[in-house]
C-alpha cells in the first residue's frame, strides 16, 4: 500500500495508468510461460522452433560460466506470444531536434522510449504525443530484459532470428541482468551490443564458416551504423544552422535531406547487402523521421567510444567487465557529478 501511494503522489494519473498496464502486461507474459521441457515436448512447436530453443539453452549456460556467475532461472521457460512483438517501443522527438524526449521513473531512471504490450497502447501514445507537436517513431520489439528483476523467459518472437543473431541476442540481454548503470541508456546498450559480439565472436571461433559470416555481417552492419550515425548527425546540424523554426519549415529541411542526400546513400548500402546476400534490404522502407533517428542514436552513439576504449585496456572480455565494475564502484564513491559515462570515457 505504501508503494502504491508513492507512485500515486509521483506519477500523474496517465503515468499512473500506464504502470499499471504495464505491470498487468508483464505478470501476464510470466504466467503464460511454461518450462521448455514441456514446450520441447509440445506437437504445436516445430522443431525448427524446438532447436532455437535448445540453442538459446546452450548460449545462456555459455554466459553465466565464461564471466563465472551465478545460473538464474532466466530463460528455464517459454512463452508462446500472440503477436509477433513482444512490446513495441515509441520513441518522440521534437520537430526540428533529432533527440529522444525522455521519460524517467524514480526507481529506475530515465529512458529515451516507452515501450507496451498493446500496440493499440503504443499507438494512442504517439497520437498523443503528435497531437502536441512531436515526431514519433514506433517500432516492435523482440526481446527485452526486465534486469534481473524477473525471471525473463525464453519469447516466441526469439525464433525471428537465426542462429548468429540469436546468440548476439542472448548475450546482449543477458549482459544487462549482470552490469546496467541506472539514467544512462546509450551506454547500456552500447556496452551490451559490444559484449554480445565479441562473446558471440568466441563463441563460434571453432567453426570457420559461421566466424566468416559473422566477420562479413560485422563489417556490413558497423558500414551501415556509421552511415545512418552519421546522417543524424547532419541533418541535426541542419536544424541548428536554420532553425527553430515551425514544422512547416522544418519539414522541408528534413525533406530535402531525405531525397538529395540520405535516400543516395542508402541505394549503395542496400547494393551492399544485396552483394552478401545477407537478407531482403528493408532500409528504404522505414518510416525515417527524427525520432527514427534519434532511436538510432540511442543504441549506436557510444559504440565507437566503447570499442576504443576496450582496445585502449588490452584485456579479455572478463577483465574488461571487471574493470567496468570497479570504475563504477569508484564513481559510486566519487559522488561525481558527471554521468557514468563520461567518468568511464573522459577522465
Amino acid at each position: 500500500m505504501r508503494i502504491l501511494v508513492v507512485l500515486f503522489f509521483i506519477c500523474s494519473c496517465s503515468r499512473l495508468s500506464y504502470l499499471t498496464k504495464q505491470g498487468i502486461g508483464q505478470v501476464s507474459l510470466l504466467n503464460s510461460a511454461r518450462a521448455n521441457q514441456k514446450i520441447l515436448s509440445s506437437d504445436k512447436i516445430n522443431d525448427e522452433q524446438k532447436e532455437k530453443i535448445r540453442l538459446i539453452v546452450r548460449y545462456k549456460e555459455f554466459f553465466y560460466r565464461y564471466f563465472n556467475r551465478q545460473t538464474t532461472q532466466i530463460y528455464d521457460k517459454t512463452a508462446i506470444l500472440d503477436q509477433d512483438a513482444v512490446t513495441y517501443l515509441v520513441i518522440r522527438s521534437k520537430h526540428d531536434e533529432v533527440k529522444a524526449e525522455e521519460e524517467c521513473f524514480f526507481w529506475a531512471g530515465c529512458f529515451p522510449y516507452l515501450g507496451f504490450f498493446n500496440i493499440n497502447d503504443a499507438k494512442d501514445y504517439a497520437s498523443a504525443a503528435q497531437e502536441k507537436g512531436e515526431i514519433t517513431y514506433l517500432r516492435p520489439v523482440y526481446a527485452y530484459s526486465s534486469l534481473g528483476h524477473f525471471t525473463d523467459p525464453i519469447l516466441s518472437s526469439f525464433f525471428y532470428f537465426d542462429e548468429l543473431e540469436l546468440a548476439d541476442l542472448v548475450f546482449h540481454e543477458l549482459f544487462h541482468t549482470i552490469f546496467f548503470i541506472k539514467n544512462e541508456v546509450d551506454l547500456n546498450e552500447a556496452m551490451a551490443e559490444h559484449f554480445s559480439k565479441i562473446l558471440s565472436e568466441i563463441y563460434f571461433s571453432s567453426d570457420i564458416v559461421k566466424s566468416n559470416i559473422i566477420k562479413g555481417r560485422r563489417e556490413l552492419e558497423s558500414k551501415i551504423s556509421k552511415y545512418i550515425v552519421s546522417s543524424a548527425k547532419k541533418i541535426q546540424g541542419q536544424y541548428k544552422v536554420s532553425c527553430p523554426c515551425d514544422r512547416i519549415k522544418s519539414k522541408i529541411i528534413f525533406d530535402h535531406f531525405l531525397e538529395k542526400d540520405f535516400y543516395p546513400g542508402l541505394d549503395i548500402l542496400c547494393a551492399d547487402i544485396k552483394k552478401v546476400n545477407f537478407g531482403e534490404c528493408k532500409l528504404k522502407d522505414k518510416e525515417w523521421n527524427n525520432a527514427t533517428f534519434a532511436a538510432t542514436l540511442t543504441y549506436e552513439d557510444d559504440q565507437e567510444e566503447i570499442e576504443k576504449y576496450f582496445a585502449k585496456q588490452d584485456v579479455d572480455l572478463q577483465n574488461f567487465l571487471a574493470l567496468l565494475e570497479k570504475k563504477y564502484q569508484d564513481y559510486q564513491k566519487s559522488k561525481n557529478d558527471s554521468t557514468f559515462s563520461h567518468f568511464l570515457l573522459k577522465s
